[in-house]
């Protein structure tokens, strides 16, 4: 693994705020599975899969929108290193079964229709070998964002940012709980808390899974 510097650090850093990977990345490291991760939404201007690979795994990363995969290639080639995003959909994921040790969906499966994130966390228990382990979180229905936009669905907000449509789905304390089969909970979370946003203050909710496949 390439030596990690201090511009690499001070890139990543806001990530230690992202509590729930880093403890989706602590279950992870505790296995003794083979060190192999698929992020599913992996595009980003830092993204998580860095903190993948400062510690050892091989990384892989799908991403629907170009313009993310082009930040998250403009780090890779800012830190010489290599995560291996790629073009690809979370609802059809283009790796065979049980492909992976691990698999993630963070801050991103909840931007489409409810029906589209059940498909998505089927693919992700799909393309994970027995006994290996996922992490996604959802939006809650107590979250700030809830009824803002065009309702579309049951919970399915549809809203306008810079002239694209973006979909929030938001979800009730035990909704998704039923479309987790073949699939342990290991642990699941309810974080809320209040955050500054276009300078206003606002309630944020989300709840976290972290499941692991039978073997």
């Amino acid at each position: 693994m390439r030596e990690i510097t201090q511009e690499f650090l001070s890139d990543i850093i806001d990530l230690y705020r992202r509590t729930p990977v880093l403890a989706f990345l602590y279950f992870c490291n505790g296995s003794d599975m083979e060190k192999c991760v698929l992020d599913c939404g992996a595009g980003a201007k830092v993204p998580p899969l860095a903190l993948f690979h400062m510690h050892g795994y091989r990384t892989y990363g799908i991403d629907i929108s170009e313009e993310k995969i082009a930040m998250a290639r403009e780090f890779e080639e800012r830190h010489e290193i290599m995560l291996n995003v790629e073009k690809g959909d979370m609802r059809k994921v283009e790796f065979p079964d049980g492909h992976f040790s691990f698999a993630y969906s963070y801050n991103t499966i909840f931007h489409m229709k409810k029906e589209e994130v059940y498909c998505s966390i089927g693919e992700m228990a799909r393309v994970l070998r027995p006994g290996g382990m996922m992490f996604f979180n959802l939006l809650s229905n107590d979250d700030g964002g809830y009824g803002k936009g065009n309702e579309i669905g049951e919970g399915e907000f549809e809203e306008v940012y810079d002239g694209e449509s973006v979909i929030h789905s938001y979800f009730g304390d035990e909704e998704a709980d039923g479309h987790l089969a073949g699939l342990h909970m290991i642990a699941k979370q309810k974080r809320t808390g209040r955050l500054m946003e276009n300078g206003r203050e606002t309630n944020y909710a989300f709840i976290d899974y972290f499941l692991q496949k039978y073997r």
